[in-house]
């Protein structure tokens, strides 16, 4: 794998494009369900969340109605206080120097 171009690809993105691309590689839910009215939620802009987006409830008569829940929960991400793309960096950094070894 060339790490090189992936981490100029990463350091390129957009957090819109930066989570898309977690989407495509299985690191973030695609699809997320409300817990309580089992209808797929929907990717909103949230100024709260680092990430600047979230998943959003927009079933009106569930009692979760536009409730918000990070894109991180149940990912190896939900631990982290900063954005995804420096997490990806800091990986990727990490593995190109593991294979410089």
């Amino acid at each position: 794998m060339d790490w090189n171009k992936l981490e100029d690809d990463v350091i390129k993105m957009t957090t819109k494009k930066m989570i898309q691309w977690c989407f495509e590689k299985n690191l973030l839910e695609k699809v997320k369900k409300c817990a309580l009215c089992k209808n797929t939620m929907k990717i909103v802009k949230a100024k709260c969340y680092i990430d600047k987006y979230a998943w959003r409830c927009t079933t009106k008569f569930c009692i979760g109605y536009q409730k918000r829940y990070s894109l991180r929960q149940n990912s190896f991400f939900s631990a982290f206080k900063v954005k995804l793309k420096k997490i990806m960096r800091i990986i990727i950094s990490g593995l190109k120097h593991r294979n410089k070894i």
